[in-house]
């Protein structure tokens, strides 16, 4: 969420040029705004997920069911068309702040009800949490 429209004299400008191409999406709420990347460049960042092997469970981090859950999502490969946005926004952005406790009570969750319904889970998330989590030793 951003308040840019309040802040920003040009901000239909800029919006109307990000949108444009479609690669943006936008959310109004009063003065609040709420910006998120169109599905080509979720796909985009999915595609460009870096290359992590899993991490054997006897190679400990600090986060261990953080690790089993990024190990499971790489456990299979699902093209980037097919993957859930969801669960790689929320990985990111805790990855991005840092809040890797919130990822690893927050993720597990999101893995579950995927799983229920039988849907594909988002390999790009377990590879960026692994790469993170490597990044970390």
């Amino acid at each position: 969420m951003t308040d840019v429209l309040s802040r920003a004299e040009e901000a239909d400008q800029v919006l109307d040029r990000l949108s444009r191409d479609g690669s943006w999406r936008f959310r109004r709420e009063g003065g609040l705004m709420q910006l998120d990347p169109g599905q080509e460049l979720w796909q985009k960042i999915m595609a460009s997920a870096p290359a992590a092997a899993p991490i054997p469970m006897g190679e400990g981090t600090a986060y261990p069911f953080l690790q089993s859950c990024a190990n499971r999502l790489v456990s299979e490969t699902v093209p980037p068309e097919r993957q859930p946005v969801r669960p790689l926004r929320l990985t990111l952005k805790c990855l991005e702040a840092g809040e890797l406790s919130r990822l690893q009570e927050e993720l597990p969750m999101e893995i579950a009800v995927l799983q229920r319904k039988h849907e594909p889970l988002p390999t790009a998330a377990g590879l960026y949490i692994l790469a993170y989590l490597k990044s970390l030793n």
